[in-house]
């Protein structure tokens, strides 16, 4: 949000430098709150009437969001960070996909409107009707929850369905068609609204590539390599592939989908237990290549669950799926093949394939810059690999590029792009990047990005691991960039002591809160904050402690606290990339 008529200190002002600070934040706080009241009269209203608004944390409901609008040309397409609940509740139509993240909350984007809508008390939208899409994945326990909360909530105002509630699996593509000709002859149906004069921002523009999930890029693996120590808990690799076409142009921040095949291990070992040769006829196709090209065979999905319960009369197995923390912890590590050993439920292969989801491609943060290195797209990964009941169980994707891809082999590939999670334009803002473990992925782009574009805005990293013996991910390259004044980097290690940390683990949000007068100097200096890496956890963590710095450093209570975060949020100066 831009303040207008904003107070600033003169730089001779006989304040000392935290005094400063202070004021200016105090200032900022004020104006935040200001402009919250003035922001309608400020800019040009709401033209629509009628509108699509999306929330999405990777892009998925953005671009079935853009797909939408050119087939209903009288509706806007409205990122739900930029509407206030004003304009929302003036909307005539308003059709809403959402993914939903983590434990069932809101992208980061659609957070913001949801909170502000449930502060609005009085309210009714008899006059509003709505479409609610949701994008989620039915092996997570809160499937769509952020659709289902925005659909009771309307519904719960007055505001009509123009359909009811659509909640989408992961292979979501294969059925936004026909959710997309329902509503548009619907809404052909009602009377059209007038378009208005506003054209969606450039950053709105859906770009097109010929390359996608049901035609990828067949890229050339050129090099793996192991970036993680010997002695390291885990390994992490490394991976280059060629990207020497021009539909494979990338942006940093964008994501790359990998499409994997299921092991041979695995696929051998669900043939035995089903008692199957492979050679069985599925669509024209045999067991065996169905069960390694197609379908999800790893971990078990609800529908596999219940059929395997409606197959046996294992008192103690109905007993734990009967509650959610017994339930949770059976299923940990547990796989397909470790249902079919154990409780040998009788499946037909026909029985059998229909109960699995399709195989998914992978997204996986993108780690080079195409300035740096042309003709080249870089990925971190980490190896998912453990035992289960004394049998190796290994990931699919991760294994798949470690294990069974070579160097040299073409690998099925295509760009995923990421509108929301890149660098800013203006190479005289600072960034903080906050990635441990493989979030530094997209920060490594970032740092080959800035300085490609010789941008003279600070660069700073927060990166932490275990140990920075075995697991300080391109630790030549980040020192390089320290060494030359490029990148200031704060490290933590968890799993190391020293007189500082006493006994206690040391991760990157306790170095932040160390740091935080820094931190929020920069953030007063018009700096960007970026968040890649674990959502369940880690980012709940640092969005915790940068509150705490904002309102200590800002002198700020917590409310504006808050404030100050959102009007960050909305002016897309902290992003996440959280999984």
């Amino acid at each position: 949000m831009e303040n207008k008529n904003l107070l600033t200190l003169p730089k001779n002002a006989p304040f000392s430098q935290e005094q400063k600070i202070w004021l200016e934040g105090y200032i900022k706080g004020v104006s935040y709150v200001t402009n919250l009241v003035n922001e309608s009269s400020d800019k040009e209203n709401l033209q629509q009437t009628s509108a699509i608004l999306f929330a999405s944390q990777t892009g998925n409901a953005e671009s079935i969001a853009l797909d939408l609008a050119d087939k209903l040309k009288a509706f806007s397409v409205i990122d739900m960070a930029e509407i206030s609940a004003q304009d929302f509740r003036s909307l005539k139509q308003a059709v809403i996909i959402t993914s939903t993240y983590g434990e069932g909350e809101h992208p980061d984007n659609g957070q913001i409107l949801w909170d502000a809508m449930q502060q609005e008390s009085g309210i009714t939208l008899g006059s509003m009707e709505y479409a609610v899409l949701g994008l989620g994945d039915t092996a997570y326990e809160e499937f769509c929850k952020a659709a289902e909360d925005w659909d009771a909530f309307l519904r719960g105002l007055g505001a009509r369905p123009l359909l009811n509630l659509v909640k989408l699996d992961v292979d979501y593509e294969a059925h936004t068609n026909e959710w997309m000709e329902r509503l548009v002859a619907v809404c052909n149906d009602k009377t059209a609204t007038i378009p208005s004069k506003k054209t969606p921002p450039p950053k709105l523009q859906k770009k097109k590539s010929v390359y996608s999930k049901s035609n990828p890029f067949m890229s050339t693996l050129l090099q793996r390599r192991l970036l993680s120590g010997q002695s390291s808990s885990k390994q992490v690799f490394h991976f280059s592939f060629a990207a020497n076409d021009t539909d494979m142009r990338y942006s940093v921040g964008d994501t790359l989908g990998v499409i994997p095949s299921n092991s041979d291990t695995l696929v051998n070992g669900i043939l035995g237990s089903g008692g199957w040769t492979g050679d069985e006829e599925i669509a024209g196709a045999t067991l065996k290549d169905e069960l390694k090209y197609k379908w999800e065979i790893r971990l078990p999905n609800t529908t596999f669950i219940t059929a395997v319960l409606e197959r046996t009369r294992d008192k103690k197995l109905h007993n734990i799926f009967k509650d959610k923390e017994a339930r949770e912890d059976f299923l940990y590590g547990r796989e397909v093949l470790d249902f079919l050993r154990e409780y040998q439920p009788s499946f037909t292969p026909q029985e059998f394939v229909k109960l699995l989801k399709p195989l998914q491609h992978r997204l996986y943060s993108i780690s080079s810059s195409p300035k740096y290195h042309p003709g080249e797209v870089h990925l971190t990964i980490v190896n998912v690999e453990y035992t289960f009941s004394g049998r190796p169980c290994q990931g699919v994707a991760s294994c798949f590029l470690s294990q069974r891809a070579n160097v040299g082999e073409k690998v099925p590939i295509f760009i995923h792009p990421n509108r929301s999670f890149s660098i800013p334009e203006d190479g005289t803002a600072p960034i903080v990047m906050v990635g441990p473990g493989t979030g530094i992925a997209p920060f490594r782009a970032f740092m080959q990005e800035r300085l490609a574009r010789e941008a003279t805005g600070e660069n700073w990293l927060f990166f932490g691991d275990r140990t920075r013996k075995d697991d300080f991910l391109y630790e030549q390259e980040l020192c390089a960039w320290q060494k030359q004044g490029k990148l200031r980097l704060s490290l933590a290690w968890s799993r190391e002591t020293s007189a500082r940390q006493a006994s206690k683990k040391n991760y990157v949000q306790d170095r932040m809160l160390e740091e935080g007068k820094d931190i929020f100097i920069l953030l007063e200096r018009n700096g960007h904050f970026f968040v890649c890496g674990d959502a369940k956890r880690m980012a709940r963590d640092v969005e915790a402690t940068l509150l705490e710095i904002i309102a200590t450093h800002g002198a700020m209570t917590v409310e504006k606290a808050v404030a100050y975060l959102n009007a960050l949020k909305k002016e897309k100066r902290y992003v996440r990339d959280v999984y």
